[in-house]
């Protein structure tokens, strides 16, 4: 069984709020149920920064799906861990 270094759901990758409660992924992985195990991956660079070694975006994954974009973030020097936190 695979199991998530990051764990998490699909059921919190759909529900996860950032910002000022923008959902970045309400319908992520169709035809998956909320308990379903998922995990948080993070890149260096990304689809909207350059790779500056300042920008990471954070992707959502299951096995047998395409990752999902969640959100880009820039002006950080290490690659995040988990789920993103905005404040």
């Amino acid at each position: 069984m695979w199991r998530p270094r990051k764990g998490t759901t699909i059921g919190e990758v759909r529900s996860l709020a950032v910002g000022a409660g923008y959902r970045p992924a309400p319908n992520a992985f169709p035809g998956h149920a909320d308990a379903e195990p998922a995990a948080w991956c993070w890149t260096k660079g990304g689809v909207d920064h350059a790779d500056d070694g300042l920008s990471f975006t954070c992707w959502a994954v299951v096995p047998g799906e395409p990752p999902v974009r969640i959100i880009a973030m820039s002006g950080i020097t290490a690659a995040p861990t988990g789920a993103p936190v905005t404040k």
